[in-house]
């Protein structure tokens, strides 16, 4: 496994039609308040609605994308399946604070998250960004990348483990479809 490259970011991949799409697809569901799934973590807060998207469709425009940058950034995770897509939309003030995309245990069928993407669908927003941290043991030497005020269709493709967030929306909303593709466990 090769993490020298922890993430990629391709402005404007897709386009307008396949944006179109995506919020069709969220537009059959009632949008709900999402959950943690770790209600250990105390320290973490999320505050944000969406819909989980199970979509052939979807899974096949993004399989490229996800399979291209696994190779291209020498990660060679063995992926096996997308996880249900999530549309994800923040008006004013709502966040996600710093986490992490896998869990304490495998699924049940002995799957884990490896890849996570975030895709953006809309600009009509201030605020918002997406961050991916880089630790290091010495916290005053960890790097925070930054994603500000990217363009819709943009994707940021990383490796599930890394901690990351979204900044609170300072006006308008923000639209998002982020996703998690799974193999079995690292051995």
């Amino acid at each position: 496994m090769n993490l020298d490259k922890l993430y990629w970011r391709q402005d404007g991949l897709f386009d307008s039609s396949f944006i179109k799409k995506v919020k069709e697809l969220a537009g059959q569901q009632k949008l709900k308040d999402l959950q943690l799934q770790d209600k250990n973590r105390e320290l973490l807060t999320r505050d944000s609605k969406g819909c989980f998207i199970n979509s052939t469709w979807l899974q096949t425009q993004l399989a490229p994308v996800i399979n291209d940058t696994n190779k291209t950034l020498g990660w060679n995770f063995k992926l096996s399946k997308f996880e249900d897509l999530q549309y994800t939309s923040y008006d004013k003030s709502q966040h996600y604070s710093w986490h992490t995309d896998t869990h304490a245990k495998p699924y049940a069928d002995g799957m884990v998250r490896k890849i996570s993407f975030s895709l953006i669908l809309n600009e009509e927003f201030e605020g918002g960004d997406f961050a991916i941290c880089e630790p290091h043991p010495d916290h005053t030497k960890s790097i925070i990348h930054r994603f500000e005020k990217t363009k819709p269709g943009t994707i940021i493709v990383f490796y599930s483990g890394l901690w990351h967030k979204v900044y609170p929306v300072k006006s308008g909303q923000r639209q998002s479809l982020v996703g998690w593709t799974l193999g079995s466990k690292f051995q």
